[in-house]
């Protein structure tokens, strides 16, 4: 029996409508039924993932590591408490970024913001209004946080050396994790605990189960799934996946729109 993480953005579905292809869809079931267990595993927060038809997995890794849980169990949570947020966001608020709190119910956002997170995702999808994003990204405005806890904080840049700043100012308990765009384009960096990334919430999981991490399989496009492809007993980058991901990858599988994922695990014989 293997373990199967999936990566969600680039892997398991390339749109904002949370339509896993038909070929992949089919390749879990078969999979499902030979034995195997499928997680999804990304870096979104579990309001986001929820959008899935989450009764095809197993369980759901959410913010890049910092959330797991399994058959509607909580397994692991890693929430940013009040000094923390605070430390980061007044750092954020120096360099005058706008930024999102990650939460588990929804997404909290500064409504000075909305232009920046606006030129981020329409870069994969320019006709989005504005009222499409907050649907599909589950968006609240920064005032309704109340009782939700954060697990992740992410700001939005298109100059470099802020990136480079802000990670100098708080590399002692936290990592940014992004993909570099070409100079002048919006990017978006995930700042995370320094011990929370995939790979180790595929740890948390696999030793609440007893399994081994030579069983476990993950496929991921993405650098917040460099760790979990260097770890899991077999590591698999998408056709579509940036080049630092397949340098450390077993292997190459096609993109997730070439039925990547039914390629994938058919030439593992998982079905």
């Amino acid at each position: 029996m293997k373990y199967i993480f999936l990566d969600v953005d680039g892997t398991l579905i390339d749109s904002f409508d949370y339509a896993i292809p038909q070929s992949a869809n089919e390749a879990i079931i078969l999979a499902k039924n030979n034995g195997h267990k499928v997680f999804v595993c990304t870096g979104r927060p579990l309001s986001q993932v929820k959008k899935l038809d989450l009764n095809l997995f197993d369980g759901v890794i959410c913010s890049a590591g910092a959330y797991v849980e399994k058959n509607n169990n909580v397994v692991f949570q890693r929430i940013m408490n009040n000094d923390e947020i605070k430390q980061i966001v007044n750092t954020l608020h120096k360099y005058n970024l706008n930024y999102i709190l990650e939460g588990k119910y929804s997404n909290y956002y500064l409504e000075n913001g909305v232009d920046d997170f606006m030129s981020m995702f329409r870069m994969y999808d320019p006709n989005m209004s504005w009222d499409e994003m907050v649907s599909n990204l589950c968006l609240s405005s920064m005032s309704d946080l109340k009782d939700d806890s954060v697990f992740k904080i992410t700001f939005y840049t298109n100059k470099k050396s802020i990136i480079q700043q802000v990670e100098e100012e708080l590399k002692d308990n936290y990592q940014m994790i992004y993909t570099e765009h070409d100079e002048g384009q919006m990017m978006e960096i995930e700042i995370m605990f320094n011990d929370c990334n995939k790979a180790e919430g595929i740890k948390k999981l696999i030793e609440h189960d007893n399994i081994l991490l030579s069983d476990t399989i993950g496929i991921g496009d993405s650098m917040n799934d460099y760790e979990m492809i260097q770890e899991c007993g077999i590591g698999i980058a998408m056709g579509n996946a940036c080049e630092q991901l397949k340098s450390v990858s077993n292997m190459i599988t096609d993109s997730v729109s070439d039925d990547g994922i039914y390629k994938a695990f058919k030439k593992l014989e998982l079905f």
